[in-house]
């Protein structure tokens, strides 16, 4: 997430960025209640947010790479470790050029103490000519976005924002989001949506976004392609479903979902049509219905910028 500068100060983040920087939506700080789910096993759904402390203390700053641009790294808030827990920490990791700054906010858990916590911000920056990678963690939890890659092209030592890319949880480092000459993004659009499905069934996959001066653009191509292997297997559950004279369950009405979804996005119509031909048929008034709102809500080869208000 990226913050504006002000977002430093107490008590509240100010609303005028500086240069391209943006506040994200206000949240609330995981305290150890949440932790303690985590660590028991409870699916805590956290969304992507910025964190809100009513006493930030600015305790110490280290420089993580010094050119072309500066990163530095903030300390905001800790808790160290304890028999119970591992200790965490969020800092602010400032992008500077000659002329603006952009404020990345990571909150990292499940680490041992303070150098610890460092060795892991140096890694998840890194600098691969042009681009320059700042990996981002929301502090846990189940929700697709937690983890996220913020990407800048540098040129005469001036940077440009790319965009914000989500990756995996593992491994803690960048770069993650770019592979063969495309930016690779996931498709959560659809994470929390009424489908009659619950969150881990979701229609979530890899979405590719090639670079087009200062765009960045859905590679249809390259989008179906890395989903074919998940696109064949549940089109397998799909065809031993309907060999079956039983309503769909879960699984199958996920697979069928996912199928339609991909298909939609990519605009593969003739795909599209021949799934929703062979199981509406068989399905219920309401999956039916779940089916029609995934496909209304699936813009073929939408930007993710789209749904999330900035890439």
């Amino acid at each position: 997430m990226v913050l504006p500068n002000s977002a430093l100060q107490p008590p509240h983040p100010a609303v005028t960025p500086r240069a391209e920087a943006r506040v994200a939506p206000a949240g609330v700080l995981l305290k150890r209640s949440v932790r303690r789910g985590l660590h028991m096993g409870v699916m805590v759904l956290v969304p992507v947010f910025a964190l809100a402390f009513q006493q930030p203390s600015l305790s110490g700053k280290w420089t993580l790479l010094n050119s072309p641009v500066t990163v530095e790294a903030t300390l905001l808030e800790s808790e160290p470790a304890t028999a119970e827990f591992m200790a965490s920490f969020v800092f602010v990791l400032a992008v500077s050029d000659s002329k603006a700054t952009w404020n990345i906010q990571t909150y990292l858990i499940a680490v041992e103490d303070l150098p610890d916590a460092l060795k892991l911000l140096r890694a998840s920056v890194a600098w691969r000519p042009p681009y320059l990678f700042v990996r981002e963690e929301c502090g846990g939890g189940n929700a697709w976005g937690c983890n996220k890659e913020t990407v800048f092209e540098v040129a005469s030592g001036r940077a440009r924002r790319v965009g914000a890319f989500i990756v995996g949880e593992k491994p803690r480092e960048a770069p993650q989001s770019l592979r063969d000459r495309h930016f690779w993004d996931w498709y959560d659009k659809l994470e929390d949506a009424k489908l009659g499905l619950c969150h881990a069934l979701s229609p979530g996959f890899e979405i590719a976004l090639s670079p087009k001066g200062k765009r960045t653009l859905v590679d249809r191509e390259a989008t179906w392609s890395s989903n074919q292997p998940e696109y064949k297997k549940r089109w397998a559950l799909i065809d031993t479903w309907l060999a079956q004279d039983s309503v769909a369950d879960d699984e199958a009405m996920a697979a069928i979902i996912f199928n339609a979804v991909l298909a939609e996005y990519c605009g593969m119509r003739a795909q599209v049509d021949d799934l929703v031909g062979r199981v509406t048929p068989r399905l219920a008034a309401d999956q039916r219905g779940g089916l029609q709102e995934a496909l209304r809500l699936a813009v073929p080869l939408e930007n993710p910028s789209a749904w999330r208000g900035r890439h």
